[in-house]
């Protein structure tokens, strides 16, 4: 019987990167899916996760920060220690789709938490939004991860400097993009033949 593919994968070689696109739109149940992919590329090594309110599609301020307390309760309930970074950003308001010029400033709101990737099912409710994430060592302590985010401000730049991989999961578009310093070649055949034969 034909089976059509359930999901495509993009590769590139940038500068001693590899860089993986995994479209998943066809996938029914996108969370399940989320959970095992970043269970299958982390292994047994540490996460952090980052909901950052800046890549939400969602424009209104008083709605975000009502979802970051939400995500903040999330946690608090299942006892993972988060820290959160709060930026001033110019306001993105647009009429026609043409930018206003605006002197006021809004709040973005970065929540950044380290997990092991066994928790993720207690987490489902970020799976839900935007999301980075930064894949470490085993060895790497949740307090020193979550120490090393509040450190650097959240900037994905310097945060990418200390991760050997790294994810960003765009729920509407439902496409993962993957930035990887390390041979993950053979991870990411897995998880093909395991959703397209």
């Amino acid at each position: 019987m034909f089976r059509g593919k359930k999901i495509r994968i993009e590769h590139k070689e940038i500068e001693g990167l590899s860089q993986y696109f995994i479209d998943y739109n066809k996938i029914k149940e996108p969370v399940p899916f989320l959970i095992e992919v970043i269970q299958t590329i982390a292994a047994n090594q540490s996460l952090l996760m980052v909901a950052d309110t800046e890549f939400s599609y969602e424009k209104d301020g008083a709605v975000l920060e009502e979802r970051i307390t939400e995500l903040k309760g999330v946690l608090d309930q299942q006892a993972v220690a988060y820290r959160v970074v709060v930026n001033k950003k110019d306001s993105d308001k647009k009429i026609l789709g043409i930018r206003l010029q605006s002197t006021e400033k809004v709040n973005v709101y970065q929540l950044g938490f380290a997990v092991s990737a066994n928790q993720l099912d207690k987490l489902t409710a970020f799976l839900k939004d935007n999301l980075f994430l930064y894949i470490g060592d085993a060895n790497r302590q949740a307090e020193e991860m979550n120490d090393q985010f509040y450190e650097v401000h959240g900037q994905r730049e310097a945060l990418g400097e200390f991760y050997a991989i790294q994810l960003y999961n765009d729920s509407y578009f439902r496409r993962i993009r993957i930035n990887s310093r390390r041979d993950i070649s053979n991870v990411i055949r897995e998880i093909e033949v395991r959703y397209n034969g």
